[in-house]
């Protein structure tokens, strides 16, 4: 488990991609994947590590999360989500908490689906 950027403290930004691929460098067991809570986040981790030496998807598959805008443009494998519908049942929720209602259905489910793209690699299941 690598830690998160919002726990880096004050550091510069490059700086924290840095600890953190040399924290991936330096386990036990090398990952071969590795799962990015949002895109933002992954296409500069992806850099950093490519500086570093590794080959992506070779080396490490990386896949993030949200399907913004800088997934496409960096062709970065990602989990793509609605964040328009996620706002509106969000802001639904909130306004009938508000309002003093009881929600039917405090918890919901929404819909996602892997969007592939150039930083995974196919591998065959033995």
């Amino acid at each position: 488990m690598i830690p998160s950027l919002r726990n880096a403290g004050e550091q510069v930004e490059q700086d924290m991609y840095s600890g953190i691929v040399a924290q991936l460098l330096s386990a036990v067991r090398t990952p071969i994947g590795i799962c990015v809570s949002c895109d933002a986040a992954a296409v500069p981790l992806i850099k950093k590590m490519r500086r570093m030496g590794w080959r992506v998807p070779q080396d490490a598959s990386v896949i993030g999360f949200d399907d913004d805008i800088s997934a496409a443009v960096a062709d970065l494998t990602t989990v793509h989500q609605n964040p328009v519908q996620i706002g509106r049942e969000a802001a639904h929720k909130a306004l009938a908490l508000m309002n003093g209602q009881t929600l039917d259905e405090p918890f919901t489910t929404m819909p996602t689906s892997l969007v592939l793209r150039s930083t995974t690699e196919r591998v065959a299941v033995h």
